[in-house]
């Protein structure tokens, strides 16, 4: 099962460039509150797997928690959009 399409990965890679498609697909999940172990049944890989790679995830933003990852992903995420708006209506950033 693919949790986005094409067009949102590439939207998300946007945002996340240190991640790989793969690390994107788990994230997503992740955030949007999809437990492990259904992550890993909807990719057909071990829970192992799963948390083998939110793991490396964590490393990446050197970061010690789930929680902390998620709040890693919502202020980028939020700093994305920001920039985005502002760039497509010229509109000062409050």
């Amino acid at each position: 099962m693919k949790a986005l399409t094409d067009q949102q990965l590439e939207i998300y890679k946007e945002v996340f460039p240190e991640l790989t498609k793969d690390q994107i697909q788990i994230a997503v999940l992740l955030a949007i509150g999809v437990p492990e172990k259904n992550i890993a049944d909807m990719r057909y890989v071990t829970h192992d797997t799963i948390k083998k790679t939110i793991l490396l995830i964590r490393k990446k933003y050197d970061v010690e928690s789930k929680s902390s990852l998620l709040s890693v992903f919502q202020v980028k995420i939020f700093h994305y959009f920001l920039m985005t708006y502002h760039v497509l209506t010229n509109a000062a950033i409050p």
